[in-house]
């Protein structure tokens, strides 16, 4: 399953973020997803992925939030710190 390998690469990314000591816990990871990317990741499984794959402490509790564009890119837009 792609999304798996997607979503933990996703997560790695997420937690050098989170390392540093000053940033606070992760709440909400901000992705825009190409439309032509959208058929073979669908928004629902991704997030299904992202919810039940092991992450660290600062990721526990992290929400994502999708919005489809048109294209085929796959980009993490922002993330919002508690």
């Amino acid at each position: 399953m792609h999304e798996v390998a997607l979503v933990k690469n996703l997560i790695a990314v997420l937690e050098k973020e989170a390392a540093n000591p000053e940033v606070g816990n992760i709440k909400t990871v901000y992705l825009e997803v190409g439309k032509l990317h959208y058929h073979d990741h669908p928004p629902d499984v991704i997030e299904n992925c992202f919810a039940h794959l092991p992450k660290p402490e600062k990721l526990r509790n992290a929400k994502i939030d999708i919005k489809i564009v048109p294209g085929s890119e796959f980009n993490i837009k922002g993330i919002e710190w508690e």
